[in-house]
């Protein structure tokens, strides 16, 4: 249901696992204080990628197990938890935002360097000292 990203998928029958045994095994998340959603273990959902076969389900197998690998590291290192995580999360963050920032500036100066080659009269749009008012004006 849904359009990506934000989808659900509702799955009356995986291969690998069976409903009787797994529903116990569930994990609920509260969404908000209204909202609680069960989802499958994590057990369970290495059971059903490894079933299904498909190269992209086996890619799952290798990630999620990668996962608990350090999940396991950080329940042994109280220093590390959720609160060096979500500083994680913060610092990747930030340095997405700085590298699409960076990209965005890269992409304006290509294109105004494209728009000025093909201005025929840059001077109307130059000041005394030779600088692009237009552009000054922008910052």
């Amino acid at each position: 249901m849904g359009a990506p990203p934000v989808m659900v998928d509702i799955m009356p029958k995986i291969s690998g696992v069976e409903f009787e045994s797994a529903w116990p095994r569930r994990v609920t998340v509260a969404i908000d204080d209204a909202l609680m959603v069960n989802f499958i273990s994590r057990d369970d959902l290495l059971a059903a990628k490894i079933a299904a076969g498909r190269a992209q389900d086996l890619a799952d197998v290798v990630a999620l197990r990668e996962s608990a690998k350090h999940e396991n590291a950080e329940q042994h290192e109280p220093s590390l938890g959720i609160s060096s995580a979500m500083d994680e999360i913060q610092r990747i963050r930030a340095q997405g935002r700085e590298e699409w920032l960076s990209m965005q500036r890269s992409q304006q100066t290509e294109n105004s360097g494209d728009d000025r080659s093909h201005d025929h009269d840059e001077s109307a749009s130059k000041g005394s000292l030779g600088l692009d008012i237009d552009d000054e004006l922008k910052r």
